[in-house]
């Protein structure tokens, strides 16, 4: 059960650092990041890009102090690189394994290659990609020698019920003979639920400490208490 924080950090580290108490608290296994960081992304962004960047981006400075707090909490902490520096950071701070994202395991193939190279788990995302681009970036994946496991997502914020399509995680573990999983973005806690039913070895989740901070991943976030 991996508890992703995502911008719910609202760029405050003591609150960041309190949500990762808090996941573990909840019983989550691991807590998630983004290493996202706005002149590393986009060469000429819109004002609008700049805001949202203003409200997501997380701190390089932070990476190590977040992963000591969470081995402190006694929880793991990793983070989904989106531009290749990051790597090198989560590299030297000891991540044992990574998240690629779907924006990058889809288009990113130098992201991929990167993240292979280091030999760990590699969980992927699949939101945007088609069966072509996810076959892709497994066939990167087999021939580093990376162990990987693929979570069925929706890249709906946030997804209706209806639009999740859960036997979609049964193809891919037809596909590829592979873990499986589910990267939630619902509301609520009843999906996530059916896909460990269906054999999700892995569930994701947006993960908020409470609704006080106003985040672009609010919307599709739970509480410690759900």
């Amino acid at each position: 059960v991996i508890a992703d924080v995502g911008s719910n950090h609202g760029q405050d580290l003591q609150r960041a650092k309190d949500t990762i108490a808090a996941a573990k608290a909840s019983g989550a296994n691991a807590v998630k990041f983004q290493s996202l960081r706005l002149d590393r992304l986009w060469h000429d962004p819109t004002p609008q890009i700049r805001k949202l960047h203003n409200a997501i981006d997380l701190e390089e400075s932070w990476h190590l102090p977040l992963m000591e707090h969470a081995r402190k909490c006694g929880i793991e902490f990793f983070s989904s690189p989106t531009y290749l520096g990051a790597v090198d950071i989560l590299e030297a701070i000891g991540v044992r394994f990574y998240k690629l994202a779907s924006a990058q395991s889809g288009t990113f193939p130098q992201m991929v290659e990167r993240v292979a190279a280091t030999g760990k788990f590699v969980i992927i995302s699949t939101g945007i990609s088609d069966y072509a681009r996810v076959s892709q970036t497994v066939a990167i994946l087999e021939k580093a020698g990376s162990p990987y496991a693929v979570l069925h997502c929706n890249s709906i914020y946030p997804t209706p019920p209806e639009k999740v399509h859960l036997p979609r995680m049964l193809a891919y573990k037809a596909m590829f003979g592979c873990p499986v999983g589910f990267s939630d973005h619902t509301l609520g806690w009843h999906i996530p639920v059916a896909a460990v039913a269906m054999g999700a070895s892995i569930i994701e989740k947006h993960f908020t400490l409470d609704r006080k901070v106003d985040t672009p991943d609010l919307a599709i976030a739970i509480t410690p208490d759900e």
